[in-house]
């Protein structure tokens, strides 16, 4: 029965890779649609079981036969490249109809379907990178989008204790991080890249809300993980908080995205984003310089995410960033020396994100605006209770030379009194 099970899957999965079965799913209508959605609906179905019972089989310890080990091993790989064959074919409406179904399901939180989600959400960031931001398919492709805000918007602090709740917290973080890239695909492919009138109102309408929902859970994520820091010591980065720093360099990146994109447009959203990034930044920084393992790999890609947000916010909104200066080069922030280290290849890449952020400030923001800014935090650096924190202060004033080398001497006269 196994051997028959993968020469079928197999079959199915050669099939689908003829040019002659690609045109008759390409241009399927009616009866024809619905039985290739139903086929893709059953691939689906079986490739989850699939991973779930492959994951059963080798977590329990059972003895295997041959057959066995290479059924478990082919049948997921031939499930997931008969849907990849499939989906990329099936008509964009009877696609997206049985996509919305299953992620509205209210089936319970369970392994199996978190894969299967999983799965329709990457498949679903796959298609859209195909889709023409004018192309009749687009405006079906937005509607889509809350559905996957929807799976951004779990609560991913699950109550109780021990591996279970662990391993609900782990799934439910994946999946939000998955919905985070699809979101920023969408993004990509369905945001006019010129100014479109309708077609951009009808774009910033969908993804402005968007914005608003996954701020939220940034700020959320930040001030929880910032108090399990505080509560954890240096033992804080693992399990769910270790979670909960992946969540929040993935909500970072997906903001950094819309940022860029929208532009102006996510003022009204800019306090409650960078007052969290910059805070946990604040903390990451310490967390790094306390810890006796600097090579921490999740608090060094937190670092890199809040750094390409802020370079982001920095470049689309320069002359708005004013109210925000004092906390950006306050104690631990920009000018921390935990982003300037540089004794491996992870410390050496944030600090040149540092640098190439701090560059964009000098070139970008105002030097009327930057170099007060930056005067009143030299001075607190040099005038601190616990002493002089003079690497942030050498941090500055570089800084501030690279600004007075970037501006005009018109631009300078004004603030040489101050």
């Amino acid at each position: 029965i196994l051997f028959l099970a993968i020469n079928l899957l197999q079959s199915v999965r050669n099939s689908l890779s003829t040019p002659a079965a690609r045109r008759i799913v390409r241009k399927s209508k009616g009866d024809d649609a619905d039985l290739c959605l139903r086929l893709w609906n059953e691939l689906m179905q079986t490739h989850t079981n699939a991973l779930r019972a492959q994951h059963v089989k080798l977590a329990g310890g059972h003895a295997m036969t041959s057959m066995e080990k290479r059924f478990w091993d082919v049948a997921p790989i031939a499930t997931s490249d008969c849907l990849d064959s499939l989906q990329n074919l099936l008509p964009v409406p009877h696609f997206l109809a049985s996509v919305s179904s299953i992620l509205n399901d209210d089936e319970e939180d369970t392994a199996s379907s978190s894969i299967h989600k999983k799965k329709i959400i990457r498949l679903l960031g796959d298609r859209v990178a195909e889709v023409i931001y004018d192309s009749p398919e687009a405006s079906l492709f937005l509607e889509m989008v809350p559905d996957i805000v929807a799976q951004v918007n779990l609560d991913c602090l699950a109550t109780g204790d021990g591996e279970d709740s662990l391993a609900s917290i782990r799934r439910t973080v994946v999946m939000q991080q998955g919905a985070l890239v699809a979101i920023e695909s969408f993004v990509r492919s369905l945001y006019p890249s010129v100014e479109s009138g309708k077609l951009t109102a009808n774009a910033a309408a969908v993804f402005l809300p968007a914005l608003t929902t996954i701020a939220k859970i940034l700020d959320t994520t930040a001030a929880s993980w910032i108090k399990a820091n505080v509560n954890g010591g240096n033992g804080a980065l693992s399990g769910a908080v270790d979670a909960q720093c992946q969540l929040l360099s993935s909500s970072s990146l997906c903001v950094s995205t819309l940022v860029t994109t929208l532009k102006a447009r996510c003022l009204p959203q800019l306090p409650s984003i960078i007052k969290p990034l910059v805070t946990s930044l604040k903390s990451v920084n310490a967390l790094m310089q306390e810890s006796e393992n600097k090579a921490t790999s999740t608090g060094e890609l937190l670092q890199l995410s809040i750094l390409k947000t802020l370079q982001a916010i920095a470049e689309t909104m320069p002359q708005f960033l004013l109210p925000y200066l004092p906390l950006l080069f306050s104690n631990g922030g920009l000018p921390s020396g935990a982003l300037r280290q540089g004794h491996h290849q992870g410390e050496h890449s944030i600090r040149n994100a540092v640098m190439s952020l701090e560059t964009t400030f000098a070139t970008k923001v105002q030097v009327r605006q930057l170099i007060p800014a930056l005067s009143q935090a030299l001075s607190k650096k040099l005038q601190a209770e616990n002493g002089a924190k003079w690497d942030e202060a050498c941090s500055i004033i570089n800084l501030m030379s690279s600004s007075i080398e970037s501006s005009q001497r018109s631009e300078l006269s004004p603030i040489i009194g101050k």
